[in-house]
């Protein structure tokens, strides 16, 4: 595979031309009450030229959702900052600018971002994925580029407009191989409280492992269970369209419960392509609460989340 090993700088490119088969994408998600918007970009290369490309995907509260494709020639990213456009689409760190006219839909928009609140990082845990930032053949590596901050603009899809003040922004991106064989994403935050947790079945060799990432934002510290850190993944439960997730590490321990009745159809990344179907929501409630000790340090509910959830009742097996 052969992608650029780039352990503090999750945000990068970091596919070369010998990079494939492999994808990165990179995801924006703006929710508030007034509309909730994840758009996700990126590229995917496989060992035949012509068959490698480019793509902006967009999914609604609603559950619509639309996958636009371009030759992978309309991409180009900076090598030293993150600046990444597909034809006339711009996306960073400040902004996103969407001019997209294919099959009959039009969407304009234009969305500047404020108050970046990125995700703690030193030496041993350059990004979200901690040492493992340092391994050079993950199947699927994962980077937090912002907890959470302040997004304004509009977007107008067709007749349909999106007004954006003060909306709470989160930005993420995946990169490598292939997307995992089974997963758990869940995402929620407002301008304070930001969560996000992945637990996923992970190939490294000839071994397998469930991998666990998850970081918790409260009052401004950052609680950090992961694998890497001697947390574990208690139980998993689901009914219909609801998960529970227990998590413990060490004195604390957290409990995630998320649900939705509205879920949509997004395109990931196998080894051959972009043609997995998968099923994600932004309209997903959240109900959070962080105990130490069994006494509770933090408890709150929330709206406008993400939640994917492939296998999950495999995922706990793994766990004992």
């Amino acid at each position: 595979m052969g992608h650029r090993l780039l352990p503090g700088k999750p945000e990068l490119y970091h596919g070369k031309e010998k990079s494939r088969p492999y994808f990165e994408g990179w995801y924006f998600k703006q929710a508030s009450d007034k509309g909730t918007v994840s758009v996700i970009v990126g590229v995917f290369r496989t060992e035949n030229k012509s068959d490698e490309t480019a793509f902006i995907q967009l999914l609604l509260a609603s559950g619509k959702s639309y996958y636009f494709e371009y030759p992978f020639e309309a991409f180009s990213a900076k090598t030293d900052t993150f600046e990444v456009k597909v034809g006339a689409n711009k996306f960073s760190m400040e902004r996103i600018e969407l001019d997209i006219d294919q099959d009959g839909v039009r969407v304009k928009a234009e969305i500047s971002f404020s108050g970046i609140v990125p995700l703690k990082t030193n030496f041993v845990s350059p990004s979200i994925m901690g040492p493992f930032s340092y391994l050079p053949r993950m199947q699927c590596n994962h980077g937090i580029l912002s907890l959470t901050h302040r997004a304004n603009g509009t977007m107008k899809i067709d007749r349909e407009q999106y007004l954006f003040e003060d909306a709470h922004g989160y930005i993420e991106k995946d990169w490598g191989e292939a997307f995992p064989s089974r997963w758990i994403w869940m995402q929620c935050n407002d301008d304070k409280v930001s969560l996000m947790c992945s637990i996923a079945t992970i190939p490294y060799g000839a071994i397998f492992f469930t991998g666990l990432i998850c970081v918790l934002l409260v009052d401004g510290r950052q609680y950090r269970f992961a694998t890497y850190n001697g947390a574990r993944v208690v139980d998993i439960k689901r009914q219909k369209g609801e998960l529970t997730v227990k998590l413990c590490r060490g004195k604390y321990s957290l409990h995630i419960t998320a649900g939705s009745k509205v879920f949509g159809k997004l395109i990931a990344p196998t080894t051959t392509g972009m043609n997995r179907k998968i099923e994600e929501t932004v309209d997903a409630t959240f109900h959070i609460v962080l105990t130490r000790r069994g006494k509770k340090v933090y408890c709150g509910s929330f709206g406008n989340g993400g939640l994917e959830m492939l296998e999950p009742e495999l995922l706990v097996e793994k766990n004992g």
